[in-house]
């Protein structure tokens, strides 16, 4: 309505492919991800964007989970993401995992 907005879901980057013992939740976050790239196309041109972030899993790195988000990263991409600066990206799939 006010002609500017960000939408940023979290997904998760396993998704693509499906494991086998992993149906349903492969399922949510595959609907999950198809709207917030549906919604990217159907608001392209105009100064809403739409975005997903994934991430393996959410926490403190360590010597046996080196591939954590923290925290800190997580709300400085959301942030960016959030941002006038970030306006030309829409539809993106962002990995934020190392």
């Amino acid at each position: 309505e006010n002609g500017w907005g960000r939408i940023v879901m979290l997904s998760q980057s396993g998704v693509l492919p499906p494991r086998g013992n992993n149906f349903a939740y492969a399922l949510g976050k595959g609907g999950q991800e198809l709207l917030a790239l549906s919604l990217a196309e159907e608001l392209r041109g105009t100064e809403v964007t739409a975005n997903l972030v994934l991430v393996r899993s959410i926490g403190a790195r360590d010597e046996t989970h080196d591939d954590r988000t923290t925290p800190e990263e997580l709300a400085s991409t959301i942030e960016y993401l959030c941002s006038d600066e970030a306006r030309t990206i829409n539809g993106a799939r962002i990995p934020a995992y190392g």
